[in-house]
């Protein structure tokens, strides 16, 4: 899918995209503000991305411990998956 995406975006011109991406972007916003799961789901996803990638390593990096050691086991593991890859 990655792939795809990116082959789709090198056929677009910058223009095309700009608009696309502003008009998803303004969409994605009104998702939030009307969709409580979404909001929900959205908040959770980004907890999990803060805690795997930027909490628990810059702690191990001072050598600190917290109580629950940066645990993401809040999510179910496929989604956690689906972030951390």
């Amino acid at each position: 899918l990655k792939g795809e995406c990116e082959r789709l975006a090198d056929e677009r011109p910058d223009s095309v995209d700009d608009e696309a991406a502003e008009i998803l972007e303004k969409k994605l916003a009104d998702s939030i503000k009307i969709n409580p799961l979404l909001r929900m789901n959205r908040a959770e996803c980004l907890l999990a991305l803060f805690l795997s990638t930027v909490e628990k390593p810059k702690l191990e990096m001072l050598g600190e411990d917290v109580a629950g050691g940066s645990m993401v086991d809040f999510i179910d593991s496929d989604r956690l998956e689906v972030l951390t890859s």
